[in-house]
């Protein structure tokens, strides 16, 4: 099979400053089916001002350094066509894969959760009205929401029968949007002993002028991670 038959990659890592193995490295897909006004990518989303990366330079890094990891992010890993192919050929270099996902697209990672060892789900809030309006695909915007917890469900299920397989919730916690207040209402779907992470926004280039001029302080992320805790719930901060 050639790797015409690949998704196109437009940006590779040789570390990951997220998931299982900080060892590992990441590789970006372009495109999404939503618009958050906080994305530190955008420019996989708009797909403009994108240089390819061949799949060569990245299977000959994965074997020249034994990578035992492989993340694939993006944009929106699942809008690109032959993601499974991807993941397979990956898999066949003797990494194994970790999947981040905005969970919108549940039908496209069940073709894929077999081949996976991680997915990091991305959930933003527990509010189907903003999911709607940041959605940006017409016939999941009533359901994104739904999907996102389908694809929980999904992952659940999978941890449950398979112990080379586990995930992790995150979400990005960005004063103007998601706040101490939006944590509250996500840990309520959050089910004890999930692995969930707080991350701390980190203001790229890239970001738009709408995601607003203030940042949460460390101090302050903390202070939410401890009353997640007291809640019941385990979870970790990133990026402070």
């Amino acid at each position: 099979m050639s790797n015409s038959d690949l998704p196109t990659i437009y940006g590779f890592n040789k570390s990951s400053d997220g998931g299982p193995d900080s060892f590992g490295i990441s590789i970006f897909l372009s495109g999404c089916n939503m618009r958050c006004p906080y994305c530190m990518n955008s420019r996989l989303v708009s797909r403009t001002d994108l240089k390819a990366v061949s799949f060569e330079d990245v299977s000959q890094y994965i074997l020249e350094n034994k990578v035992k990891w492989v993340t694939i992010s993006g944009g929106e890993p699942t809008m690109s066509r032959n993601l499974p192919i991807l993941i397979k050929r990956i898999k066949k270099l003797g990494s194994k894969v970790n999947l981040c996902t905005n969970g919108l697209n549940p039908e496209a990672i069940e073709q894929v959760l077999d081949d996976l060892s991680y997915v990091t789900l991305d959930i933003k809030t527990n509010n189907h009205e903003i999911y709607e309006k940041w959605t940006n695909e017409l016939s999941i915007k009533e359901k994104a929401l739904t999907n996102v917890i389908f694809t929980k469900c999904k992952l659940i299920t999978s941890k449950m029968k398979r112990d080379d397989f586990d995930y992790e919730i995150r979400t990005t916690i960005v004063p103007k949007f998601v706040n101490e207040q939006t944590i509250s209402e996500i840990s309520g779907i959050i089910a004890k002993g999930e692995k969930w992470v707080l991350q701390k926004f980190r203001r790229t280039p890239d970001v738009s002028d709408e995601a607003g001029e203030e940042d949460v302080s460390d101090e302050n992320i903390l202070k939410i991670a401890d009353v997640v805790r007291k809640n019941g719930k385990e979870v970790e901060v990133r990026y402070i």
